[in-house]
């Protein structure tokens, strides 16, 4: 089968889906490591019956809902690429706000600490560490696949390694740990909200999802509650949740000693975080 033949065949089998085209030049670069250029270039070379059962095996996972980031296994964020897997969530362009925010309060300080709770697959600690190489960055995860993941990333992309805590939210951290930051974008969806995302999403792990009760707030509210035993006076706290909860964290976090508390938007207009200064009285 010719190279042209196969990205036709892609394209059909990928045609319920919104860019059967880019689909299909996506799953070929990721099998046969051909960018766009070389696709039309070596439009007529034969492909082995092996490598086009392959791609032809992925457009079929596509089609089930696989995100495309878990097929090829990266995900680009903040200007970085990441190593993505079925047991993280696949960073997302309106988390960028969290880290921009993140990194403009800290570039004030020196060597300051941060911990990334939540951390996921490690975006946003690597994409601190990575704008601020003097910062001692921390990171904290239930998931002991997630953390391995966030390692990695962060290892990779940094150079260095970051001090890893495996557990419910602060229960691992070393109690005599102060931060400067805490930037979390944890479990936030209420359950009544899951069930109408899209198919795609439903196939990321839902415990990186799902925030726990009716307004999926247990999590954030937990977070929030913890936070002040692990921030230093004057730290920032900030944390990713979905627009309909805003003003309640706001309230959450002005009652255990936050000042200057205040939404940020992302770029599509919606508010996405919250963010406050710990001033204990």
């Amino acid at each position: 089968m010719t190279l042209k033949r196969l990205k036709g065949e892609l394209i059909s089998a990928l045609t319920g889906l919104e860019l059967p085209d880019l689909e299909a030049r996506l799953i070929i670069r990721h099998v046969l490591s051909l960018n766009d250029a070389e696709q039309i270039i070596r439009a007529n070379e034969e492909i082995p019956d092996e490598y086009a059962a392959r791609c032809l095996d992925l457009a079929g996972k596509r089609l089930k809902g696989t995100p495309m980031s878990y097929i090829t296994g990266k995900k680009e964020f903040y200007g970085l690429e990441f190593d993505v897997n079925e047991n993280v969530l696949i960073p997302r362009p309106e988390t960028e706000i969290l880290v921009f925010e993140a990194i403009s309060y800290l570039k004030g300080i020196a060597n300051p600490a941060v911990l990334d709770l939540c951390t996921g697959s490690g975006c946003i600690a690597a994409s601190i560490k990575k704008n601020i190489p003097e910062a001692e960055v921390c990171i904290s995860d239930i998931s002991e696949e997630a953390l391995k993941t966030a390692e990695g990333n962060f290892k990779r992309l940094t150079g260095k390694s970051p001090k890893a805590f495996l557990g419910d939210l602060f229960s691992p951290v070393e109690s005599n740990l102060l931060f400067d930051a805490i930037c979390t974008n944890p479990p936030y969806i209420a359950e009544k909200w899951y069930e109408k995302l899209e198919k795609e999403v439903k196939k990321e792990p839902q415990n990186a999802l799902i925030g726990g009760g009716a307004d999926g707030l247990d999590i954030i509210k937990r977070i929030i509650s913890e936070a002040g035993r692990h921030i230093k006076r004057g730290g920032l706290l900030i944390i990713e949740a979905d627009y309909r909860q805003i003003s309640k964290i706001k309230v959450l976090m002005e009652q255990k000693g936050f000042e200057d508390v205040s939404a940020v938007k992302d770029l599509s207009g919606k508010e996405r975080c919250v963010k406050g200064i710990f001033q204990p009285s």
